[in-house]
Parts: C-alpha cells; structure tokens; sequence
C-alpha cells in the first residue's frame, strides 16, 4: 500500500508539472505527442504518465517534446516551449522496464 501511495504520489507529481510544462505544444500528425497522448489536462496527463510507466513509446513522446525552439518556428511555426532539459530529466525517470 504504502509503495503504490508513492508511486501515485510520484505520478501526480509528474502529471502537474507536465501540465504547467508542456500543455500549449501543438499536435503535429504522425507524431507521438497527439491527440490521445498529451499533457493538455491533468487527466490527460495521468493517463500518459501511467502508459508511459509501462514502457509504452515513452522514447517517442520525449523526443517529439524535445524538439528545440529553431525545430518549431522556423519548420512547422507552431508554439513551442523549452522543454529539451526537462522531457529528458522526466521521462527516463518514470520507466520501471528499464534493464
């Protein structure tokens, strides 16, 4: 009991900081950060935390966030945010399949 309280706890964490982190970045089609999996509301948010804990394309969805700002404006125009340091720090840190 008392470790799935911190792991929820952990993930609740995450899921707040994503929200303040990465909420405005737009979708681009074909990408893994889309529609389905995003950080747009804390349920949202939740939902890929807890997929990406599982190992499911967490890789994809770090490097689709860690895109810089140059990727953004100048190739598809959209918002961006700096998120190179922090979906590197945080995405890693959730997988429990690592070896």
């Amino acid at each position: 009991a008392n470790v799935t309280f911190i792991m929820m706890l952990l993930v609740y964490l995450f899921a707040v900081l994503g929200v303040n982190l990465f909420a405005e970045v737009a979708y681009i089609d074909g990408r893994s950060y889309n529609e389905y999996a995003n950080f747009r509301g804390f349920w949202q948010a939740m939902s890929l935390l807890i997929r990406s804990m599982t190992g499911e394309g967490w890789n994809a969805i770090m490097h689709d966030l860690a895109k810089d700002k140059f990727y953004y404006e100048s190739y598809l125009n959209v918002h961006c945010t700096e998120g190179l340091v922090v979906s590197t720090a945080n995405f890693p840190s959730l997988d429990l399949n690592h070896d």
